[in-house]
């Protein structure tokens, strides 16, 4: 039968009888009141008892009583009754069942209290997880250089970049302005501002997966013409209102340090570096440069220049070579020819004569059709090259034809307007057709470049609009043509391509202030 110490006043005994040794022994478990005699006298309940709450119990071993072990007398004498415990009474404080009897004495003494409590499975830890010392050592740096330039963190800090890098997005407290900062350990920390022309390009460079790197310096500004500068692993970001932001890399950025840089002759670069034909190039405000297997070449700020620095009113669309001849104003026949060849995306100076003449009353406006030869206009515009004709081919690129008695050219209205024919007999004229067998003869087409105005692949013939515009020998005021004299003429030939272009015309409406 199981023991319970019921409800009431707790009675203490003392053991009366040493036959009881095993009561006595399963007696000296139950706990043991502060001042008391002995163990508790426990008596047998009643069917009718109702049984007290259970306690919790500590954890720890439960002694299995013996099932040979007799039970106990349920009676005790009245002189054995020790006066009631000073500690409070405390009604159902206890209920043990047979199965888990009550904790001995040593067992219900408090533990030493511990040190630290140690956290519940559940609970998060209180410090970090381990991480790697190039992460630790980003955060620390980056959160250093925010403190510096005042930031505030808007986002989180990255560390998934190529050579163990970090990163981490901010905004200035006094503006609404974002940057964010950059860290490896070969660099330092350094600040882009995403929200600067500068950190603009950088964002469209690829960042850190780029051609630039990380950063290596915080920008810089205030410098010449408004300027800002910032350099990078692999080049520098340069930037002035006039040029717009732009990257410089490798052997041109080598050069244009040395030469002074944007202090330089060079100025600002005014486009990013590009390969064309296996040649590296930039155009910069005061030229080019061209890079070549030590260093790069320089090229000045010229006419030529104009055409690689996309400063001219006419595209060039990467021709070989692109010939000017430019009258410095209205009404003029002396004009300037210069021939530029193509080095990768810029071009540059082959060669020039200032004493190319064009049609005798000079250029008409841009788009005005200069009409019949008879009226002496030159137009203006950007023509291609595809033929030429003379005495003799002098080794050119061009379709070549050479003239015989029968060549004419048309300037009557009809299928052949502005076209090459043969007439039917040598003695043929017809006006305005011109004889170029008895104008080379004069001189003047021993050597000819057909210039496609109102003609030309892909262009259709207008009737009315003019014809027989050509680059010829004999520098005279012409009808509309551009004359030089007869060694630049075959000078020109002998470099020529089809798809060359020729602009003709006032300085002002070819060129871009």
């Amino acid at each position: 039968m199981p023991f319970s110490i019921l409800p009431g006043p707790r009675i203490r005994v003392r053991a009366a009888a040493a036959a009881f040794t095993v009561f006595a022994v399963l007696a000296s478990a139950l706990p043991a009141e502060a001042g008391e005699a002995g163990p508790p006298v426990v008596e047998q309940p009643s069917p009718s008892a109702t049984a007290a709450p259970e306690a919790t119990v500590p954890p720890g071993p439960v002694p299995t009583p013996s099932p040979s072990a007799p039970e106990a007398p349920a009676a005790a004498s009245p002189s054995a009754t020790a006066a009631p415990s000073p500690v409070s009474e405390d009604p159902g404080a206890f209920s043990v069942s047979s199965a888990t009897p009550a904790p001995t004495p040593a067992e219900t003494a408090p533990a030493p209290a511990p040190t630290e409590t140690a956290p519940s499975p559940s609970a998060p830890s209180a410090s970090k997880p381990d991480e790697p010392a190039y992460i630790t050592a980003g955060r620390k740096a980056i959160a250093a250089k925010a403190t510096a330039l005042k930031l505030v963190a808007a986002g989180n800090l990255k560390c998934a970049l190529p050579q163990q890098g970090c990163a981490r997005t901010y905004t200035s407290r006094s503006s609404s302005k974002t940057m964010r900062i950059y860290w490896t350990a070969a660099t330092g920390a350094h600040a882009v501002h995403r929200s600067h022309a500068v950190g603009r390009k950088y964002g469209a460079a690829d960042t850190v997966y780029g051609k630039l790197g990380y950063p290596t310096s915080e920008m810089k500004t205030g410098i010449k013409a408004n300027g800002a500068i910032q350099s990078f692993q692999k080049g520098q970001i340069a930037y002035s209102p006039a040029s717009g932001a732009q990257t410089l890399t490798g052997q041109v950025l080598a050069e244009w340090t040395k030469r002074g840089g944007r202090n330089g002759t060079l100025g600002y670069p005014l486009q990013y570096a590009k390969s064309r034909d296996g040649k590296t190039t930039q155009v910069f405000q005061g030229g080019s440069l061209i890079a070549r297997k030590s260093g790069a070449a320089y090229y000045p700020k010229n006419e030529c220049w104009a055409l690689g620095a996309g400063k001219t009113r006419y595209q060039h669309g990467y021709a070989s070579r692109v010939s000017f001849a430019i009258a410095e104003k209205y009404g003029t026949h002396k004009a300037d020819f210069i021939n530029c060849r193509r080095i990768g995306s810029v071009y540059v100076q082959a060669w020039e004569t200032p004493t190319a003449t064009v049609g005798l009353k000079g250029f008409k406006k841009p788009g005005v059709p200069s009409g019949h030869t008879a009226n002496r206009w030159s137009p203006q515009g950007s023509y291609s090259v595809t033929e030429a004709f003379g005495e003799g081919n002098p080794g050119t690129g061009l379709g070549y034809r050479t003239l015989n008695p029968r060549s004419r050219w048309s300037g009557t209205p009809g299928s052949s307007y502005n076209k090459y024919y043969d007439a039917a007999s040598p003695f043929f004229e017809r006006w305005p057709d011109e004889n170029l067998w008895n104008i080379m003869r004069g001189g003047d087409y021993r050597q000819a470049v057909v210039i496609n105005y109102n003609r030309g692949p892909g262009q259709k013939i207008r009737q009315g609009q003019g014809f027989a515009i050509f680059l010829h020998a004999k520098p005279v005021p012409t009808f509309g043509c551009i004359a030089l004299d007869l060694k630049n003429v075959t000078k020109y030939l002998k470099t020529a391509q089809k798809g060359d272009l020729v602009i003709m015309g006032v300085r002002k409406d070819i060129f871009k202030a």
